[in-house]
């Protein structure tokens, strides 16, 4: 018997005939050890023993049914709720998923295979393995001698890791932040109230700088005298800053 936790053992019964009185099927009684569990796995089989007695009172041999109760049906989980798509270099933790057996029986132990790199883009697979105490694995696999369990599923998550945020860009003059950009194509004033720019520069205040190298950088802005040229260096926040000095023409 298949373990079940809304299944009920339900015995089909036995049959008694006797050469001179014929059907003694009324006859039958019925001799079990305990009460068939269908919730619980069982080692050794349940028996049931059949007896029965013809009219002058001569016992047939009794017959035993021997019932064994298993667990041959594959463990299932639930994926929690969590995003498909996340975007490159911010943290990352995964929902996570809730398994249990056959029997509604939660199992604690959840194997999970974590490849996401958020610093690498593309697509990526949270694979969720679990057994449950009769051996059988989610994915079909048994390491019983039956092999294989039934309803086997592979649990996976698809995870896109995607950039789609542009760097932050800031000008720089004589040590003076002349403009910071936003995330956005556009910054958000071509002339900030603190440390306004040149009128010579103001026309190139809509700039930005985008690398696939690093998130955030920093560029320098030069701006040669009279001229108007406006001359961009970009550089990591952390490397050396532009020099003050103006060219010379």
């Amino acid at each position: 018997m298949e373990a079940s936790d809304v299944a009920s053992y339900v015995d089909a019964g036995a049959t008694c005939v006797d050469e001179l009185d014929g059907n003694l099927n009324r006859k039958v009684h019925v001799e079990s050890q305990v009460p068939i569990d269908l919730m619980k796995t069982s080692l050794y089989p349940y028996n049931i023993t059949y007896t029965c007695k013809n009219h002058a009172g001569i016992s047939a041999i009794p017959s035993t049914r021997h019932v064994l109760v298993q667990d041959r049906t594959c463990p299932s989980c639930n994926m929690l709720a969590g995003p498909s798509t996340i975007e490159a270099s911010f943290p990352f933790s995964d929902a996570g998923a809730i398994c249990k057996d056959s029997i509604n029986k939660p199992i604690g132990e959840v194997l999970t295979f974590n490849p996401v790199n958020v610093e690498s883009t593309g697509t990526y697979f949270v694979t969720y393995r679990v057994r449950d105490s009769s051996k059988n694995w989610n994915d079909g696999v048994s390491e019983n001698y039956w092999k294989q369990c039934k309803g086997g599923k592979v649990y996976q998550r698809r995870i896109v890791v995607v950039d789609t945020l542009r760097p932050v860009v800031a000008l720089r003059y004589n040590g003076h932040i002349l403009q910071v950009g936003s995330h956005s194509d556009v910054s958000s004033s071509d002339t900030p109230e603190e440390n306004p720019i040149p009128f010579s520069a103001a026309p190139y205040g809509k700039l930005m700088a985008e690398t696939v190298a690093s998130d955030h950088w920093l560029a320098g802005a030069i701006i040669a005298g009279g001229s108007g040229l406006l001359v961009l260096a970009a550089a990591g926040w952390h490397s050396r800053a532009p020099s003050k000095e103006m060219p010379s023409i």
